[in-house]
């Protein structure tokens, strides 16, 4: 019977990240895109309410901030690009500020669960050299 290495000794493993982003409604798709382009695999989003300026704008409702939470999960080496990316999308105007934090995740169910939500993809391709078939392996959505 053949012994089955265990994942974690063949390849490198990444910490996973919950990035949580608050913004103004309407700002959701362009957040949603910076994490797509930062090799998140999935945006959840959900609506949330913003802080009134006074107790009589909350009453009458005029004050009301609608906010959008966007949810993405990534591995911890896309951080960094992800935060820049969101900082230069907050300062474009007073409209397209808000909040991004992450929290890192301590585990996840199985190996299949975490190369889905790390976008962790390995794409084989046979090489020839000296005559000889080598793989060569890509990890990540890009190439670096």
């Amino acid at each position: 019977m053949a012994e089955i290495t265990p994942y974690d000794k063949t390849h490198r493993l990444h910490k996973l990240l919950l990035v949580c982003v608050v913004v103004n409604e309407g700002q959701e798709e362009a957040i949603a895109q910076l994490c797509y382009q930062n090799e998140a695999y999935a945006c959840f989003m959900t609506r949330g309410r913003g802080t009134a300026l006074n107790t009589w704008m909350e009453v009458t409702g005029i004050g009301e901030l609608r906010k959008v939470i966007v949810f993405s999960i990534i591995r911890d080496d896309t951080w960094n690009l992800l935060r820049k990316s969101i900082e230069q999308r907050f300062a474009v105007s007073k409209i397209s500020k808000g909040i991004a934090f992450c929290v890192n995740l301590t585990s996840v169910m199985s190996i299949s669960v975490y190369k889905m939500l790390g976008n962790i993809r390995i794409f084989e391709n046979a090489v020839e050299d000296d005559g000889k078939k080598k793989k060569k392996k890509i990890i990540g959505g890009k190439k670096k």
